[in-house]
């Protein structure tokens, strides 16, 4: 089998979690990103006879490619994107996102992007697997149980958040909400469920991402945030998808429905 790969492929990110699941289940993948560039490329390369490669990054922190495939179709709607895969997820060799070269402009993905959805040019080590590809976590790799709370000395880069901020938010929020911090993706509210412990708490949700912001850090007041609950707060930065508050809201009501 030799693959005949478009010029082109799309790069995004997901946990190897989920791409294991959709490959076992062949179940579509989404995004929040319409990938209209993309579907057009699809079109143009089923019609050449070839196939768009998309590669995946693990989103859980954004440094090495993961796998690859071939896309088999593109559905953009007004929410987003489904996609599913026209082949098995192969193996990348030993690579970065910032190895890809941007489609647009030529230059290599920046250290520290996490965002899904970029065209990129097919990278030659695509070409040389294209003939024999490598499989990609075979089931007899994934293990079943894992050795934890092993105590470790970890250094890393943090990015502050100021406190006083959030502080200055839930009061607000508040005194509109009659001492209620209501989610306001879903309205779950914390004191409603759990009584007296659950009092002042919500989670505050940036509402453009900290990782975009400058070393130095950036000026933010209470309108870049949202006061979420926990489960929304986790759903907004799942995987490659990172809906927007408006995004999750509308799908919070087509479930509750």
């Amino acid at each position: 089998m030799t693959l005949v790969l478009h010029d082109a492929c799309v790069y995004t990110i997901a946990t190897p979690e989920r791409l294991l699941e959709a490959a076992q289940d062949e179940m579509p993948l989404h995004e929040s990103k319409r990938w209209v560039t993309a579907n057009a490329m699809l079109q143009e390369a089923t019609d050449g006879g070839r196939k768009l490669p998309i590669v995946f990054a693990d989103s859980r922190h954004c440094t090495a490619l993961i796998a690859w495939s071939v896309l088999r179709s593109i559905s953009v709607t007004s929410s987003g994107t489904d996609y599913t895969l026209d082949a098995p997820l192969w193996r990348v060799p030993r690579s970065r996102p910032q190895d890809l070269q941007i489609l647009t402009s030529g230059v290599n993905i920046a250290e520290g992007h996490i965002r899904p959805y970029v065209l990129c040019r097919t990278p030659s080590f695509l070409y040389k697997q294209a003939s024999k590809p490598l499989p990609w976590l075979p089931s007899s790799a994934v293990k079943r149980d894992t050795r934890e709370g092993e105590r470790r000395v970890v250094a890393h880069m943090r990015q502050e958040r100021n406190r006083k901020i959030v502080i200055t938010l839930k009061k607000e929020y508040m005194q509109r909400h009659n001492g209620r911090l209501p989610c306001k993706i879903c309205t779950f509210d914390f004191i409603e469920a759990y009584g007296s412990i659950g009092a002042g708490f919500a989670e505050a949700h940036h509402i453009t991402s900290l990782s975009e912001a400058p070393k130095a850090g950036r000026t933010v007041s209470i309108r870049d945030f949202a006061l979420v609950c926990s489960n929304c707060h986790s759903m907004l930065h799942r995987g490659p998808d990172f809906p927007s508050i408006e995004a999750l809201q509308k799908r919070v009501r087509h479930a509750t429905r």
